[in-house]
């Protein structure tokens, strides 16, 4: 499989996108205003009834495709317009166009079939962006069309026709009542070596708009913020069109115990809806090999270093070693995927903490402390530290976060939470330096200033209110600064 490092930018641009909270998925991020404008379409109820219908016999572009060899670039241009708007239906012309003894017809040719196979997601999302504007506009006259495909099986559709019919009425969308059933399944397959287990439900928070993400500035990126703002919805359309809409309903973390600087592995399971090209473009990009293994489809790196395990379009498991090969339980976890369990009730001590933990909240996670896990917090942070808790409660929009650790006596406590606040203050002190570099992680730093901790005996508790800290909204922002340039939002 050949090496396309822009999978990596695609993967994980939507990776961080979904973390980012909210019951909604990638697409969710798009207005469809902005969808539609950059499409040149007129809203209108019949226009968007229109986009729903089944596409009719493929149109004759003899012409165009003719024209595709003029000498004349005006002809040219406006003829491909006409094939790349008609997509996949001029495929199969196109590639008999791409043999013609005409150098210039055959090279157009072979361009545009690279640019609508490209964008072979365009035709789903163009769909599912019509299904969602109908549900806005509240016309009752598209219910019988919305009523028929709210019980589609294709990917999104069935969600999207009963959301927007649901809009209709002024109700909420349902959710997912076998979401917290699906998230305990993901906990019994991990390994027995896990030494941290953690859970995260996006869901559970308010979705975070565009809008909001974008007075998230910085140098590298526009200083307006509404062109910031333009041109992510722009580039997230052009994502969506490539892997597909993708949604995540919840992730579950797990770190091995002998985890250290160059030993372990790291299992993430991801639980939602994607498109299967989301995950090639990743593969493509690792070069990893594909291969079925019964039910499954998987995807390991050549030096067994990793691989990502897909049982459906629904469930996703990525396992990595750290820093060398063979070190991932790759054929452990295909045997636990396959089999619905995995050896983690051999580990006594974190079967119970899991299953003692609250998961109501939208974030929670246990770790039992190793001495690899000491081994990687430097000025003794973690010395006499046994195990922790971490929990979340979701209160008038805002998240309360409670750590709490145990640490073997009132002196080791006391000693590892000085040890902390030193720390701490030297990473707050090196965000403050790096927010003045960067003014738009100034919201960032001032969150992570809010975080408020203290020795009580054996106990070590920290505790912070805000959802700035959850995970995507954290990590969204610093993402797409460091990598405006990929993304091409830079100026």
């Amino acid at each position: 499989m050949a090496a396309d490092p822009s999978g990596f930018v695609y993967f994980f641009t939507v990776v961080m996108f979904l973390l980012g909270g909210g019951e909604g998925d990638l697409l969710d991020y798009v207005s469809t205003e902005g969808y539609w404008q950059a499409k040149s379409v007129q809203v209108s109820p019949a226009a968007m009834l229109k986009e729903l219908g089944p596409p009719g016999a493929a149109p004759d572009f003899k012409r165009q495709i003719d024209n595709l060899g003029s000498d004349f670039d005006k002809v040219r241009q406006m003829s491909a317009a006409q094939i790349a708007a008609a997509g996949a239906a001029a495929l199969e012309q196109l590639e008999v166009a791409a043999q013609s003894s005409n150098a210039v017809q055959a090279a157009e040719a072979r361009r545009l079939i690279e640019q609508i196979k490209a964008a072979g997601q365009a035709g789903p999302v163009r769909k599912l962006m019509a299904i969602r504007t109908l549900g806005e506009m509240r016309h009752r006259v598209a219910l019988p069309a919305l009523n028929e495909l709210a019980g589609s099986a294709t990917p999104f559709v069935g969600a999207y026709a009963r959301r927007a019919i649901a809009a209709m009425d002024g109700a909420a969308p349902k959710p997912d009542e076998q979401l917290a059933a699906k998230l305990e399944s993901d906990l019994a397959v991990l390994p027995a070596s896990s030494g941290m287990v953690a859970q995260y439900r996006p869901g559970a928070l308010r979705h975070l708009s565009l809008k909001e993400l974008a007075k998230y500035g910085g140098r590298r990126l526009p200083q307006d913020p509404e062109v910031r703002r333009q041109k992510i919805e722009l580039k997230l359309i052009d994502i969506a069109e490539r892997v597909g809409n993708a949604r995540l309903d919840g992730i579950t973390l797990s770190l091995s115990d002998d985890l250290a600087n160059r030993s372990g592995h790291v299992v993430i399971i991801g639980r939602g809806q994607f498109d299967m090209e989301l995950v090639r473009a990743f593969a493509r990009a690792g070069r990893l090999t594909e291969s079925r293994v019964g039910n499954l489809d998987v995807f390991r790196s050549n030096g067994q270093e990793g691989a990502v395990i897909v049982p459906s379009n629904q469930c996703m498991v990525f396992v990595a070693g750290i820093d060398r090969p063979n070190a991932a339980p790759i054929d452990e976890l295909i045997a636990a995927v396959q089999a619905g369990k995995g050896k983690i009730g051999e580990n006594k001590e974190m079967a119970a903490m899991i299953q003692a933990a609250d998961k109501s909240g939208p974030i929670w996670g246990v770790t039992k402390v190793s001495e690899g896990y000491r081994g990687l917090f430097p000025g003794g942070v973690l010395t006499g530290v046994e195990s922790g808790v971490l929990s979340s409660t979701v209160k008038d929009g805002k998240v309360q976060l409670a750590l709490r650790a145990k640490a073997k006596d009132a002196d080791s406590a006391k000693a590892a939470m000085a040890a902390f606040g030193a720390l701490w203050q030297q990473f707050l002190a090196e965000g403050q330096r790096e927010a003045a570099r960067e003014p738009g992680l100034t919201p960032l730093i001032d969150a992570l200033r809010g975080i408020t901790y203290k020795a009580d005996g054996d106990s070590l508790h920290a505790d912070a209110q805000t959802a700035d800290l959850m995970p995507g909204r954290f990590m969204l922002p610093i993402f797409l600064i460091e990598i405006a340039h990929e993304l091409g939002l830079r100026d």
